[in-house]
Order: C-alpha cells, then sequence, then structure tokens
C-alpha cells in the first residue's frame, strides 16, 4: 500500500517512515493494555467484538483493494 500511496500523494520515503513508525507504535500500545487487562479470555472476546461493532468500520470487501 505504501508506493501507492506514494505515487498517489505527498508521501515520500521519510515520511513514509515517520507514518510507518506511528503505526507500529500503536500496535505496541495495544499489545501492552491487552497484556495488561486481567479478565477471562471468553470476555475478552465478547469486549472486542462490541468494540468492533461499536467503531462502525466495515472490513474489507470484495474488490476494495483491486489493482489499477
Amino acid at each position: 500500500m505504501l508506493p501507492m500511496m506514494q505515487t498517489d500523494t505527498w508521501l515520500v520515503l521519510t515520511r513514509g517512515g515517520w507514518l510507518a513508525s506511528a503505526n507500529y507504535l500503536g500496535y505496541m500500545a495495544r499489545a501492552l493494555i491487552a497484556a495488561s487487562v486481567r479478565w477471562p479470555a471468553s470476555l475478552q472476546l465478547r469486549a472486542g467484538l462490541a468494540l468492533l461493532l461499536l467503531s462502525g468500520r466495515p472490513g474489507p470487501r470484495a474488490g476494495a483493494y483491486s489493482a489499477r
């Protein structure tokens, strides 16, 4: 996806590196938070599903990332 972003937008290699670093930092923060939660696994799964549904963000659709 990064090569497409570089050709279609203002994204240069340096900014892409910062974008990737921020993304990885977010993954790390969420992983540390999830590891610190002491809930039963079934409750964690239900809470995660509820948050996913409440976020209103649809998943990938067929053809959403088709080649140009």
